[in-house]
């Protein structure tokens, strides 16, 4: 079966990432609350998106989010990357482009969110974000 070339252009999203010895010690790490003494362009915000499509591929029926301080920030910095990563175009349903929101076949959702309206992210359970 060949691949469509949109699945090969999400595939490609993949690529390698160069390793920090301080970012390999923020994904080793259990603790609740990350924080992390690292400069612009230093890949943060990518090895969030990887960590948050891993997790919420891993944990099936799971909500998960993306946030920044307000929606056109957020969906800026993640959306397209977040569809890209988890292989939106293979899940049976579609992404919401008016919520936002990336729908796995598991289950699981990740949401993009601003938090400059707090009723969007109240009263949802999330796993994680």
């Amino acid at each position: 079966m060949a691949l469509s070339l949109t699945t090969i252009r999400e595939a490609k999203r993949w690529y390698k990432l160069i390793d920090h010895d301080v970012q390999l010690a923020l994904i080793r790490d259990n603790v609740r609350f990350k924080v992390i003494p690292a400069g612009r362009r230093s890949g943060k915000t990518c090895r969030f998106k990887r960590y948050v499509v891993k997790q919420a591929i891993l944990n099936d029926g799971m909500p998960y989010f993306a946030a920044a301080p307000t929606r056109d920030q957020a969906k800026r910095i993640f959306w397209d990357d977040l569809k890209l990563l988890s292989f939106s175009s293979l899940h049976e349903r579609r992404p919401s482009e008016t919520e936002l929101t990336v729908y796995l076949n598991n289950g699981s959702s990740i949401s993009v969110l601003g938090l400059d309206k707090p009723e969007r992210i109240e009263g949802v359970f999330w796993a994680g974000g």
